[in-house]
């Protein structure tokens, strides 16, 4: 995620970053191609993509990038911490 008050930064330049993250991974994935997403927030702007592992370790593997401009941000500690306490349904 990139907050929306950063200079110097747009989307498409975080939607590139993503896409090639999602590029770097897709060999391993079940999918041949990868469709990124919008992740939307009254301050952030992101993309996210999901891909199947063709050889799962667990149920669910979660990978999280985040930028951020200052480590001091309340924003660093959060984020995590977020992940952390989300659940998985079937």
């Amino acid at each position: 995620m990139i907050h929306r008050q950063q200079k110097n930064t747009t989307s498409d330049g975080l939607k590139t970053v993503v896409q090639d993250e999602a590029d770097k991974v897709l060999p391993q994935a079940v999918e041949k191609t990868t469709t990124l997403h919008d992740l939307r927030g009254p301050q952030c702007i992101g993309y996210y993509f999901a891909l199947t592992d063709r050889e799962p370790i667990d149920e669910l593997l979660t990978t999280f990038t985040l930028l951020h401009r200052t480590m001091e941000s309340s924003d660093v500690p959060n984020a995590p911490r977020i992940l952390a306490e989300a659940t998985y349904t079937k």
